[in-house]
């Protein structure tokens, strides 16, 4: 993955999340490890609507690591 401040992203994947706590960290370990196979730079952008399970919280933890950006909110 190529850093994003200096070179825009070639593949974008957006992944909605509605409360889904417990599958977050192996979900963003999946889709790192498919992309490392490739020979693409990718962003990962997790869009929080209003999970109710600490989805959100979590998402911020795994967001502080490299690779993911988190979007939380209600979009209607």
């Amino acid at each position: 993955m190529r850093d994003s401040r200096t070179t825009p992203p070639e593949v974008s994947i957006v992944v909605p999340i509605y409360n889904e706590l417990e599958n977050l960290p192996d979900l963003v370990e999946r889709i790192h490890g498919a992309m490392a196979t490739q020979p693409l730079s990718f962003e990962l952008i997790a869009v929080d609507d209003g999970s109710s399970d600490g989805s959100a919280a979590r998402l911020r933890e795994l967001a502080a690591g490299p690779g993911l950006a988190l979007v939380c909110g209600r979009f209607e």
